[in-house]
């Protein structure tokens, strides 16, 4: 019969075996019993201690290795264990005391050494750490994880070719090793190679399928491959084996949203927060998802929330101005982003939303103070330097010669990026003309209502139309001018080097910017030349200032004589408007003038209120008091904001104007009910020096006559381009005095009035605005011009 001494040798010896083995439920039992028979057994319980750490459970751990430690305080398996809960534990420099005493007690114990130099390099101890590895290194020299921990240190350096001289020495070692392949991946994306990365990313999953971050690290690396699906396709595969991850939901979520794949987005980030990742960045993530699919109260709630878990952080202080900026309310947004400053005003992201606001409330001149600061900040940000440019247009006191200096600036800013060639460098006369257009607003945006015509009416035998669109969230339109391209390509996520080489591929003969400097512009595409000819048309009224677009396609109306020089493109006028616009189909009936029931004239401005500047302010109001008891009617989104109503009011009184006199409204809920507001309005009056273009068509098409003034700047000339295609250039006026008298002449004669309002959407319809087809005749030729002119 064996005594209480054997047998518990024999439970240690069991126990031993068994967690050997990887069976740590048994092993626990031997032990266990072991420590029954004997509770102080100084083996038994560092054994126990052990096991327990092997398990997860490192408190219950630490209280059995400190037991040990009372009994036998040089007992080498206790101090080496207890040193493993205290890292467990977060306390590495407790870890540390307990290593360096059992690498003391035993020099050739692998394990302390080893666990010692990791030790110090959690504490950032790098310096300590590179000379401990290099001595396991020196004297376990086939270890594997010595090498590859030697990578990770050096990787932490930033020192990329040293770490994968050890990782490779890690995987010659052993090649399965999946934490090398990831590490060694790492070590290859910091070097640039980005390509071999992923493969050794790959590698690492291919030998631990379950390893989340190599399967994260291989989605970045795809990323940045511009691989944007193959990315997508790993983290999606990584939420589908850690479905109830919420910080895998959140990254999978983020990329979504970086992706443009709103919906989907949503789904993710909204899972993350049920999932346990309800923090500050998934909210703020989800509000931008939200604010992106025009859910604008959800995506303010959703922030808000965010702003309750962390505080306003400047990402959250853009974002959430951002929304107050699409719902009308600038001068909250200003407040906002003002506060912010006094705390960062370092942060070129919220000068420039400063900026932003400042344009809404049509205080030009501060907002232009605002993005220089921005760009001083941040003097290689396109946006905020085409910001300063888009800004200008509306600003009383822009000259040509400013606008020409910005520009240069533009080019400045971009610099000299390497010229793509074409892939087909072949004369295109025997084929048709490939033409690319390029824009983020193949969309419910008024720049489809004037493409939509071009694209509807392009002789299929002399073009091929590829479409190349930027649009964030599509819609109903976006599906009509996909239905009118020969090929279409969503490219919002891809990036302008890479879109310049596909657009090369594409063999496109003509490449046509539709955005110039307006919002999610692509100048550094263009700046690339991925084609032969580039011009730029419609979406934006001045010089882009970028060398490599060639033209600037225009009517005679539209360019000023002698303005020509001030652009970086060569101005090509066509022989007709350069624009048609597209029938409003939901459009209610032209309604007769409202004076005949209301025995006095109304007059209209249905603009952007950021156009109503003190110029325009002093305009109208001469035409107010040369009209007696006429009314004008403002509407706009912006006009929900109270100072822009109180600016506006002040500014009308420092006229003579009372308030009697003015209308405000703000953004009607369906395009229906606006146009119909036009039917409220006898006579339309136009902003300067930015016109009305959109508006102005809205207006004439619903039977409202619009007076425009004619600056030297293409974007004052967009009403006198689109009044003499109509046959009405009698409302243009060169000077404020011929304004006023063409609203008090058009205003004298209401039986006039309303004949002419009578037939206005006839006369539009049958005039170069609702010619399609007369305008995509005059592109094409335009077009072949061009090519030939530059072949030469």
């Amino acid at each position: 019969m064996s005594t209480p001494a054997q047998k518990a040798s024999d439970l240690l010896k069991t126990g031993v075996q068994h967690l050997q083995s990887g069976r740590l439920t048994r092993a626990e039992q031997c032990f266990r019993k072991l420590l029954k028979l004997d509770p102080g057994h100084v083996d038994g319980l560092a054994m126990l201690g052990a096991a327990e750490n092997m398990s997860g459970r490192h408190d219950h751990a630490a209280g059995l290795l400190e037991r040990a430690l009372d009994r036998n305080p040089q007992h080498l398996g206790a101090i080496y264990n207890l040193g493993v809960a205290r890292q467990a534990q977060g306390r590495p420099d407790a870890a540390l005391t307990l290593f360096d005493k059992a690498a003391v007690l035993a020099p050739r114990f692998f394990e302390a050494a080893f666990n010692r130099a990791v030790t110090l390099q959690s504490l950032e101890r790098h310096e300590e750490a590179e000379t401990r590895l290099r001595e396991v290194a020196a004297t376990w020299p086939g270890v594997a994880e010595v090498h590859n921990q030697m990578g990770s240190l050096l990787i932490a350096g930033e020192r990329w070719t040293e770490a994968e001289a050890s990782l490779r020495e890690a995987l010659r070692l052993r090649a399965g090793f999946a934490g090398a392949w990831n590490n060694l991946g790492v070590a290859l994306r910091g070097q640039g190679r980005t390509e071999e990365a992923a493969q050794a990313f790959a590698r690492a999953i291919e030998a631990e399928p379950d390893s989340a971050g190599a399967r994260r690290n291989l989605a970045r690396a795809l990323f940045d491959l511009e691989r944007v699906e193959d990315g997508l396709s790993e983290l999606a595969e990584l939420a589908d084996r850690h479905p109830k991850d919420g910080a895998v939901l959140a990254e999978l979520g983020a990329a979504l949203l970086a992706a443009n794949r709103l919906t989907d987005a949503q789904t993710a980030l909204r899972r993350a927060i049920d999932h346990g990742g309800a923090t500050a960045p998934v909210y703020r993530d989800l509000g931008r998802t939200l604010t992106l699919q025009q859910k604008l109260a959800e995506a303010e709630e959703v922030l808000r929330r965010a702003v309750a878990l962390s505080g306003e952080d400047a990402d959250l202080c853009c974002a959430l101005a951002d929304v107050e900026l699409r719902t009308g309310r600038p001068s909250q947004a200003l407040e906002r982003l003002r506060g912010m400053l006094t705390l960062r005003p370092d942060l070129p992201a919220v000068h420039a939303g400063q900026g932003a606001a400042l344009q809404a409330l049509g205080d030009h001149e501060a907002a232009l103070t605002a993005f220089a600061e921005a760009a001083r900040l941040a003097p290689d940000d396109l946006g905020i330097v085409s910001a300063v440019l888009f800004t200008l247009c509306y600003h009383d006191g822009t000259t040509l010669a400013r606008f020409a200096e910005a520009g240069r600036r533009v080019q400045a800013t971009l610099g000299e990026a390497p010229r793509l060639a074409p892939a087909e460098p072949l004369s295109p006369l025997s084929r048709p003309l490939r033409i690319g257009y390029v824009s983020p607003d193949l969309c419910r945006h008024s720049v489809s209502h004037f493409l939509l015509p071009l694209l509807e009416n392009h002789d299929r035998e002399a073009v091929r139309i590829h479409l190349y669109s930027d649009v964030v969230q599509p819609d109903a339109v976006t599906g009509r001018c996909a239905a009118l391209a020969d090929v279409w390509k969503d490219t919002a996520v891809i990036g302008d080097e890479r879109l310049a080489r596909i657009i090369a591929a594409d063999g496109i003969d003509i490449l046509v910017d539709l955005a110039g400097h307006t919002t999610d512009n692509r100048l550094g595409l263009f700046n690339r030349k991925p084609a032969p000819v580039q011009v730029s048309w419609l979406g934006y009224g001045a010089t882009s200032g970028v060398a490599a677009i060639d033209y600037y396609l225009c009517d005679d109306v539209l360019l000023a004589p002698d303005s020509a020089e001030w652009f970086a493109e060569t101005p090509w006028r066509l022989p007709r408007c350069s624009f048609a616009f597209e029938p409003l189909t939901d459009a209610p009936d032209c309604a007769p003038p409202p004076a005949l029931r209301e025995g006095r004239i109304t007059f209209g401005s249905f603009n952007n209120g950021a156009k109503i500047t003190a110029a325009t302010v002093r305009l109208w109001s001469s035409v107010l008091r040369a009209v007696p008891d006429s009314r004008l009617l403002l509407k706009t989104r912006q006009l929900a904001d109270s100072r822009l109503r109180d600016r506006l009011l002040a500014a009308f009184a420092a006229e003579g104007i009372g308030s009697g006199r003015l209308s405000f409204r703000t953004h009607s809920a369906g395009s229906e009910s606006h146009l119909a507001a036009y039917g409220e309005i006898d006579i339309a009056l136009d902003t300067s020096p930015y016109n009305g273009a959109t508006t102005t068509c809205e207006a004439l098409y619903m039977g409202v006559p619009v007076i425009s003034l004619a600056t030297d700047r293409l974007v004052g000339r967009y009403g006198a381009s689109i009044l003499a295609a109509i046959g009405l250039g009698d409302l243009v006026a060169s000077d404020a005095t011929g304004f006023t008298d063409a609203a008090r002449t058009l205003a004298a004669d209401i039986s006039g009035l309303a004949e002419l309002r009578n037939g206005l959407r006839p006369r539009f319809l049958a005039s170069p605005l609702g010619d399609g087809a007369g305008l995509a005749r005059a592109m094409e030729e335009a077009f072949r011009d061009m090519w030939r002119r530059d072949r030469g």
